[in-house]
């Protein structure tokens, strides 16, 4: 009976990666073949029609193929070496100034400041008869400089410390057309253009006087010709980007169909998806189950569903890799707060007293199959959320759009979960005597220079910070370090809510529906391990205000899945044995809706 429910090895021809590696190749080529020597044929047309030199028109037509040219060899450059380091994860730094220094330091940057000063260099020179005309000879240093130098060195270091080359998808959009994906965003690329065009010109001028011979002197209009010249490379550069991002990140759909079904088992090809080692193919298949999960169109979850003698491993595989791409999620998380809580150990303040428990509070009528009602009261507040989080984006509502509505008021409905505080406590006490400040140092210091230089592990494998990480950490930038996928996750929480409501009416009594109490008790880890997190204020992390972390934002979605789920089974959880954590949860969440 057991090996009825495993899948049979599926062959590497019909895997997702091999699918996807051929549609993203199709993506590729139409970039590079239509879009970019498009672009480059009407830069090159446009630049010999508007050289200043006094040329006839047989002469500016003869050179319009090869600045065009010229203009392609400068895009293909940049667009290779966008393909050569594609990638989808998360860098994984603690904070802004240890990713600017790693990032810069690396094999990388200089790789990508060779390609640019090459780019560079070929766009100049078809443009520089329409900007700059003939040089003269006290022009030639800065403008050298200008293109060889400052132009490339600058869009390299601003692309390589703010790791633009990552390709980054939004929750919950699983398709996005390149064509609009680019008109949304053009207003960008001249705007950061034209900061760095500034950047050239404040630079250009001091590096001119002190690097140039004496004889060399840009002057007024030279700099300007330099800067309108570094300006259009910049924004060539920038749409190849913008163009790069656009395609290859249109999602799980190829001509309108999931990529799963382009081969002849698509269920299994999608598990084996689901499953890869490889980021950008794992999070696509991601894509594809909640696009599927939350499709109008039945068809693309009968396969799901209906499970015949051969298939019926198909829910479970699915289930499984959700769960542990949730479960790996939780642990990550887990283990850094548990690292925090025990360098603060020593040092830990009195606990408060609790807070009167939810089960006295609560009274005993049943807990499912109650009437509920939807309010916007301020104890609807769920703990862990941002203050501002009434204008965050990323809700997924299948049945009520207001379940999270929010007043204006402060307090918050005690959660059944309380997080421990000793993470909000700062490390060193407060002194009172410049003396024992001096001490306190001295000891922190030494006590923590080894560690600073080689970091070491908990027996129990726990993730320590370091020094540098301990004065000064970025709770944005860690939880981008703890979730480097976290568009996986998302996506893995939407297609679990998705499957569970849908199914309800299009498959009540299959495999689906009788999995709601595993869903609902990883749903609970993750708001209890999320949580923590979320509620993280420690004295030496910098305040990032405008926008939520990811691991809040994922604790948003994953609590807000687990409330979709209980008031869409409302009446059957009575049936489904349910862990007590699930319980207390569940009784929290109703009873919020119901105040």
């Amino acid at each position: 009976m057991e090996s009825s429910v495993i899948p049979s090895p599926l062959s590497s021809r019909y895997s997702y990666h091999a699918i996807f590696s051929d549609v993203c190749k199709t993506r590729f080529s139409h970039l590079v073949a239509r879009l970019l020597f498009s672009m480059a044929v009407c830069i090159g047309a446009l630049a010999s029609a508007l050289a200043q030199r006094g040329a006839s028109k047989w002469e500016r037509t003869l050179s319009a193929p090869g600045k065009g040219i010229l203009v392609y060899v400068g895009m293909l450059t940049v667009v290779l070496a966008r393909k050569n380091y594609l990638h989808v994860r998360l860098p994984g730094y603690s904070s802004a100034l240890s990713q600017a220094y790693w990032q810069l330091c690396s094999g990388q940057a200089l790789v990508q400041l060779a390609v640019h000063i090459l780019s560079s260099i070929c766009i100049a020179s078809a443009l520089r008869d329409t900007v700059t005309g003939a040089l003269q000879p006290q022009r030639v240093f800065g403008y050298r400089l200008a293109v060889w130098l400052l132009v490339p060195g600058l869009y390299t270091a601003q692309h390589v410390a703010f790791d633009l080359g990552r390709l980054a998808f939004r929750y919950g959009a699983q398709h996005q057309h390149p064509q609009q994906f680019i008109i949304t965003r053009i207003h960008n690329v001249f705007a950061k253009c034209g900061v760095l065009a500034i950047a050239v010109a404040l630079v250009l001028p001091v590096g001119s006087l002190y690097l140039g011979p004496r004889t060399s002197s840009l002057g007024v209009a030279g700099t300007f010709q330099c800067v309108i010249l570094a300006f259009m490379i910049f924004v060539i550069w920038d749409l190849v980007n913008l163009a790069f991002n656009a395609y290859l990140s249109i999602g799980c759909l190829h001509k309108g169909k999931p990529i799963s079904s382009l081969s002849s088992t698509p269920m299994e090809t999608l598990i084996s998806g689901l499953s890869s080692k490889k980021p950008f193919t794992k999070l696509t298949a991601f894509q594809e189950l909640s696009y599927r999960a939350t499709s109008p169109n039945i068809q693309l979850r009968l396969p799901i569903y209906h499970t015949r003698h051969r298939n019926v491993y198909i829910w479970p595989s699915i289930l499984k890799e959700c769960l542990n791409t949730i479960e790996s999620t939780n642990s990550n998380v887990s283990a850094f707060m548990k690292s925090v809580e025990q360098q603060q150990e020593s040092l830990r303040k009195p606990t408060a007293n609790r807070p009167e428990s939810l089960d006295e509070r609560l009274n005993e009528n049943g807990l499912f199959g109650n009437d509920y009602v939807i309010t916007s009261s301020s104890q609807s507040r769920l703990p862990g959320s941002p203050p501002t989080s009434e204008t965050l984006t990323h809700r997924i509502t299948l049945q009520n759009n207001n379940i999270f509505a929010r007043g204006n008021g402060d307090t918050v409905g005690s959660s059944p979960f309380q997080f421990s505080d000793v993470a909000n406590n700062p490390i060193l006490t407060r002194q009172t005597t410049i003396t024992d400040i001096v001490g306190d140092c001295l000891r922190q210091l030494k006590d923590t220079f080894f560690g600073f230089f080689f970091p070491v592990q908990d027996e129990d494998s726990s993730p320590q910070l370091s020094l540098f990480e301990l004065w000064r950490v970025s709770k944005k930038m860690q939880a981008e370090k703890l979730v480097p996928l976290p568009v996986c996750y998302a996506e893995c929480v939407i297609a679990l809510m998705g499957l569970l409501i849908k199914s309800l009416e299009e498959d009540p009594k299959g495999g689906v529906v009788s999995s709601v109490g595993e869903v609902l008790k990883i749903l609970e880890r993750s708001v209890g391990s999320l949580g923590g997190f979320a509620e993280w204020k420690d004295s030496l992390v910098s305040r990032e205000t405008a926008t939520p972390d990811v691991v809040t934002i994922l604790y948003d979605l994953s609590i807000n899945a687990f409330l979709e789920i209980v008031l869409g089974y409302n009446e059957l959880l009575n049936n489904v044995y349910l862990d007590e954590d699930v319980v207390k949860l569940s009784k929290w969440v109703l009873e919020i809706c119901n105040e």
